[in-house]
């Protein structure tokens, strides 16, 4: 799916002047100019993060508005009710993270690794996820308007109460997928999907 770029034409300023005047706005981080601060209730806009372990970080009430994240490593991290628009996980360490209720738009994650991420009621419009191992992930009550995820490891992930329009997983890995009848309805999935699946509907395969 096509998405909106993040704007990066801008890109100034330097990491002290965010501790400082606590605005992260244009401004390139990598690993070497990084250490421990707090932000609170602040927008992330127009950032590249390269290289960045957020153990040290940590972020409280924060949106973010065009900005990538480049093997970057967010593990753990509690990003509750937020909103993300024309955002970049690149090669990025998930593992843990919680985006319960949070909104995306125009967002993509891009080979990363999220083992038990939590999405759970959060909003999805214009979103890709391509190559990214996310099992045991939550979508718990999520809502899907427009998303497109190609060779995805959604394996023993919860999909129950999922609202969405023609969801695509037929290029994804799903075995021991949690999912109702009602989410299973225009689910598209390939023929052995199909076979692991029809067990939710509480049919039985027999062969003579």
């Amino acid at each position: 799916m096509k998405l909106v770029n993040p704007k990066l034409s801008y890109i100034e300023k330097k990491w002290d002047d965010c501790f400082l005047n606590q605005e992260v706005r244009d401004v390139h981080i990598q690993q070497d100019s990084l250490h421990e601060i707090s932000f609170h209730q602040i927008t992330f806009d127009g950032c590249l993060f390269e290289n960045i372990h957020f153990q040290n970080i940590r972020l409280d009430y924060i949106d973010f508005i065009d900005v990538v994240f480049d093997c970057c490593d967010l593990s753990n991290q509690i990003i509750e009710g937020q909103y993300f628009q024309r955002v970049v996980f690149k090669n990025c360490k998930l593992t843990g993270m919680s985006f319960i209720n949070s909104r995306f738009k125009d967002v993509e994650f891009d080979h990363c690794l999220g083992r038990y991420i939590n999405f759970s009621q959060a909003v999805f419009d214009k979103v890709n996820m391509f190559d990214c191992d996310f099992q045991e992930a939550s979508f718990f009550e999520a809502c899907m308007k427009k998303v497109d995820f190609q060779n995805d490891h959604f394996e023993n992930s919860d999909f129950f109460k999922t609202q969405h329009q023609h969801l695509d997983l037929s290029s994804c890995f799903i075995d021991g997928l949690t999912i109702d009848i009602e989410s299973l309805k225009s689910l598209i999935v390939n023929s052995y999907q199909a076979l692991q699946l029809v067990k939710v509907l509480g049919i039985q395969i027999k062969d003579e």
